[in-house]
């Protein structure tokens, strides 16, 4: 009887030393997973946030060349109708519609500034967003670690 109980207190220590075994590699995948998690997002908010802004700076870009463009066709009709009255009244319309094209460039030029300190705004936001997954990360693996030491 003492060596049947022996051999069932031997067979309960066996299958708490596999479980402690399994416990601990189960952490250390968990540990492993959360790590290759957070630089998953971290890699795929750095994509993203360098595509918006190449995208706003080209729109910068493109309303900066259409105004300079305006510019150098109010330049040329103010050339051109400088000698005679008709002209004159011509380019005044000219002018007007220049005006009116340039404010209109200027208005997308402000949104595309508008919508890259919203997109500086966005990543500030998903910068301490990424640190506060860290902290859990870190806080994760200490407790991953604090179990495996416990077990």
């Amino acid at each position: 009887q003492l060596k049947d109980e022996l051999r069932r207190v031997k067979a309960e220590l066996e299958s708490q030393q596999t479980l402690t075994s399994t416990a601990q590699a189960c952490a250390v995948d968990l540990q492993q997973q959360l790590g290759n998690a957070a630089e998953a997002a971290v890699a795929k908010m750095e994509a993203e946030f360098a595509v918006e802004k190449a995208t706003l700076n080209q729109e910068v870009r493109d309303a900066r060349d259409a105004a300079a463009a305006t510019a150098e066709k109010l330049k040329a009709m103010e050339a051109k109708c400088a000698t005679s009255e008709a002209a004159a009244q011509w380019l005044q319309g000219s002018m007007s519609k220049l005006e009116g094209d340039l404010a209109e460039v200027k208005l997308k030029a402000a949104h595309s500034i508008s919508r890259t300190m919203d997109l500086e705004a966005a990543l500030e936001e998903h910068a301490a967003r990424l640190d506060q997954a860290n902290d859990e990360s870190h806080k994760a693996h200490e407790q991953a670690t604090a179990l495996s030491e416990r077990l």
